[in-house]
Order: structure tokens, then sequence, then C-alpha cells
């Protein structure tokens, strides 16, 4: 995996590892607090790399667009029905600032 597959996938893996976070929480609580509160940080540090992966688009001025990652509902006879993130200059920076705030949260809550 390149650096250029890294940022193809970082909008999709912003949103995902959180949520990955989040659904593994419970199980990493069974092994040890301390180890939950770790696994806490660390997926909300990843959200956070990845995010900043996203910033030399903004910064060059050439957005991705709308990055389809997955196909949902085929109609017959018309346009299927698509997943996907659109990467523009707002969601990159908003993604950013949500990223790093919500991995500063993790940081001071589990310390």
């Amino acid at each position: 995996m390149t650096a250029g597959d890294i940022a193809e996938y970082a909008p999709i893996l912003c949103w995902a590892f959180p949520i990955i976070g989040a659904l593994l929480t419970p199980a990493l609580a069974k092994i040890g607090h301390r180890v939950r509160d770790i696994g806490a940080v660390v997926f909300s540090f990843l959200a956070v790399v990845f995010a900043a992966s996203m910033i030399p688009y903004l910064l060059s001025g050439e957005y991705p667009g709308d990055v389809v990652f997955l196909e949902w509902i085929v109609f017959p006879g018309a346009e299927p029905l698509r997943i996907g993130f659109l990467v523009d200059p707002l969601s990159i920076i908003m993604a950013n600032v949500v990223a790093f705030i919500s991995f500063l949260i993790m940081v001071y809550s589990n310390v």
C-alpha cells in the first residue's frame, strides 16, 4: 500500500476508525481498563492521521470530489444508489477539526 493508496481511502478510514473503536471498546474492556483507554486513544489518533492526510488536497486545490465506496441498490433502468463521501475544502477542514478535538477529548478523559 503506497501513500497514494492511503490518501485514496482516507475519507472512508477517517470516518470508520472511530466507529470500529467504539465497537471494540467492550471487548477491550474485558481485557483491562487500561487497554480499553489506550485503544480508545489509538483509534481516535488514527482518525486524526487520516483526516490530516487529506490536507494536501486542500493545499493543492485538486479535490477528489465524490468518493464512492459502495453501490448499495441497483435499480433496473436507473442509476444505482451509491454510498460515499464528498471531499471538498469544507469537508476536509471539518474532518480535521472534529477529529483533532475528539482526539484531545479522548486523551483528556483517559489520562
